[in-house]
């Protein structure tokens, strides 16, 4: 405990030390400052700072008055409301040509992936599964099997797989990269 107080007073004597040392030079009528005399600045080539300032000044209005002003804008941002209906022009009528129906579209191929084969014994035959992938689906399909609404499987090689498109009859074969 006597450590602690001893502390605390020798502490307090230095904060009060600091205090006063700090205030010895705010007493007033101590000592007189000399008056700050003005003194001429170093300029880039005029007389004087004053003509500076003004040169700097008239170069500036001159400047602005040969700004281009900003285009007045029809948005304002702190108001909600509808665009104005662009005016409507008022003119003889024509019939509008006759419009070509658009081509029919066409049909690109899916991208299928044989992505492997695999062979599973039934009642003692082996029957081929091949695995197929269309973007991020997977099937497995055996021979025959239809898949994808749009394809099906024609027959399965051990690294070829025949797939027939069920609308036109075209064969696809897909071999294991």
């Amino acid at each position: 405990m006597q450590v602690r107080r001893s502390a605390a007073i020798v502490g307090g004597v230095a904060v009060l030390g600091a205090w006063f040392a700090s205030a010895t030079g705010l007493i007033p009528g101590d000592s007189d400052p000399a008056p700050l005399q003005p003194r001429p600045s170093a300029t880039s080539g005029g007389a004087t700072l004053d003509e500076e300032v003004r040169a700097q000044a008239a170069r500036l209005t001159d400047r602005l008055r040969r700004a281009p002003s900003p285009q007045p804008t029809s948005r304002n941002p702190f108001r909600f409301e509808s665009r104005r209906p662009t005016p409507v022009e008022r003119g003889v009528r024509t019939r509008p040509a006759a419009v070509e129906a658009p081509p029919a579209p066409v049909v690109t191929a899916l991208p299928i992936k044989l992505e492997g084969l695999a062979e599973r014994e039934v009642d003692g035959v082996k029957k081929r599964i091949a695995i197929l992938s269309i973007f991020t689906e997977v099937f497995l399909v055996a021979e025959g099997e239809t898949f994808n609404t749009r394809h099906r499987v024609k027959t399965i090689g051990t690294d070829v797989v025949e797939l027939e498109e069920i609308a036109t009859g075209i064969i696809t074969r897909l071999a294991i990269r």
